[in-house]
């Protein structure tokens, strides 16, 4: 639950995700973005880093 919302708010807040969609479910507009995941890592944006427990 705690990733859902840091990923929601902060995606939200940055403009890069938007309100009330699901972190964990990646939609097509978000797949051409720069995007990495290595266990807790996931870079959502050229600036926007996000780490999660």
């Amino acid at each position: 639950m705690n990733k859902l919302i840091w990923g929601s708010l902060i995606g939200f807040m940055s403009g890069t995700i938007p309100k009330n969609e699901k972190f964990f479910e990646f939609p097509t507009w978000f797949s051409n973005r720069a995007f990495r995941q290595t266990g807790y890592l996931y870079r959502i944006s050229d600036e926007i880093v996000i780490l999660i427990n």
